[in-house]
């Protein structure tokens, strides 16, 4: 790919793995700040990626949202905590306010992932690109030039190029649980970090808090005996109408990611 007019950050290591969003850009920082070839899949382990959540916000659509995993912007702030990176998160801002950090971010050399953003605008996903809307994708900024930004995505090989109209539009979501609108967040990876083996345990154990006692009922077994208690009587309490749309929610967002018809229903357990 031809890239003129940018600030373009070469040889940003990348790997391709589907559905690895929250984590990906992540892990191309780790590679190109430690020379850590970690896969996808690890590191979403590593920042608790086994998690639950089960969220009750009247005011969402729809009003009752249930993922299996973490919260992305929980696991961003984990993972630069466990890894003793320092980590700045903007959201709800204007757009001209977070394009403006965002293009700081890419200068310093700490390039921003963004996110959570709608895959509706986005048109490297050809059976989603002004097809469905899935608000729920983040990328790695690496460079902005002109009208165009250039971001790596877990679901593409090369950079891509996403014009700044369609990033504005992708970006103007408020997700309970993921993000609010024009979210970014920086990790400045240190060169040195503690060994995979410290890490691990580290991991391990602040996981098995979490979901044992977490800071709130939404999160952990907590969540999850919660939701057994209150999905039957979703129809009495929310109406047939809405209630299928939570069931469809939940239905969607058990694939590692969602797919356009509901299909594969892992819930991220074969990684």
């Amino acid at each position: 790919m031809s890239i003129e007019h940018t600030e373009y950050i070469q040889n940003i290591p990348h790997r391709h793995v589907i559905g690895m969003c929250p984590v990906n850009g992540i892990r191309d920082l780790i590679q190109w700040r430690t020379g850590n070839d970690w896969s996808n899949e690890f590191l979403f382990g590593l920042g608790q990626g086994g998690g639950f959540a089960y969220l009750r916000f009247n005011f969402a659509n729809p009003p009752r949202q249930v993922y299996w995993g973490t919260s992305s912007p929980r696991q961003h702030k984990y993972l630069a905590e466990l890894l003793g990176a320092r980590y700045s998160e903007y959201e709800n801002r204007s757009y001209q306010f977070s394009t403006k950090k965002a293009k700081e971010a890419v200068e310093r050399a700490t390039p921003p992932i963004l996110g959570p953003l709608d895959m509706f605008y986005l048109p490297f996903y050809p059976e989603i690109h002004h097809q469905r809307h899935i608000p729920i994708h983040y990328l790695l900024l690496v460079g902005v030039g002109g009208e165009k930004a250039y971001v790596h995505d877990t679901g593409q090989i090369d950079i891509q190029e996403l014009l700044m109209s369609d990033l504005e539009k992708a970006w103007d979501v408020n997700v309970p649980g993921l993000g609010k609108c024009n979210r970014l967040i920086t990790i400045d990876i240190p060169k040195s970090i503690p060994s995979a083996e410290i890490l691990i345990r580290k991991s391990i154990r602040d996981e098995c808090i979490t979901m044992l006692k977490p800071p709130v009922s939404m999160l952990g077994i907590p969540a999850i005996k919660k939701l057994s208690r209150e999905i039957t009587n979703w129809p009495n309490e929310l109406g047939k109408e809405v209630a299928d749309k939570c069931l469809l929610q939940v239905c969607e967002y058990l694939n590692s990611p969602p797919d356009l018809q509901g299909n594969h229903l892992t819930a991220g357990r074969e990684i």
